[in-house]
């Protein structure tokens, strides 16, 4: 847990974030993420003042979902607590999981979701293999955009441009690029 100040002058001290993760979420999900994805997802309804509740889950060897840590921030407007809070959380479960990483990370279409991940993946040495020639190649938490919220957003953003007779035709053909080229990525 660390507590709420807004103004500390290091940016990572400001938020208001606990992270929960007993004994048997870190077994679970050390037990199952390996080669396995992650999806992450937040809700703000959950509580009175109206902050973030982020989740991870992971598929155990039935398919079921089951949670490996919550966590709540503060989430000021015009900061970037919630990012930060993010960040920290990824840092601390990294660190308790060890070397073991998913092999992906899915989560829907939150640019600050996405910014927080990137940064501590791309810092995290358990995500990636340096080769011969000095370049690193990603073997871990590759972050996936939800297939859902990617499917939405089209249909959301492109379908009024193009209009209604001609737009599901073009939706439709794009849907199917976008799904040829999400297997062409994740088979290369």
């Amino acid at each position: 847990m660390q507590p709420y100040n807004p103004q500390d002058p290091d940016e990572e001290k400001r938020p208001f974030v606990l992270i929960i993760q007993d004994e048997w979420m870190l077994q679970v999900a050390l037990r199952f993420s390996h080669q396995n994805s992650w999806a992450v997802d937040s809700t703000f309804k959950t509580n009175i003042f109206g902050l973030p509740l982020y989740g991870a889950v992971l598929p155990n060897q039935n398919g079921v979902g089951i949670p490996i840590w919550l966590m709540l921030c503060s989430n000021d407007v015009g900061t970037s607590q919630e990012k930060v809070a993010l960040e920290l959380t990824f840092k601390m479960v990294f660190a308790k999981l060890g070397q073991v990483r998913p092999a992906a990370i899915v989560i829907d279409k939150s640019q600050q979701e996405l910014e927080a991940i990137l940064k501590v993946v791309n810092e995290d040495h358990a995500c990636w293999r340096e080769e011969e020639d000095g370049q690193r190649q990603q073997i871990a938490c590759k972050v996936l955009l939800c297939w859902f919220h990617v499917k939405k957003a089209w249909v959301e953003n492109l379908l009024p441009q193009v209009g209604h007779f001609f737009g599901v035709f073009f939706v439709l053909a794009c849907v199917y690029m976008l799904k040829f080229i999400i297997a062409w990525y994740c088979c290369a």
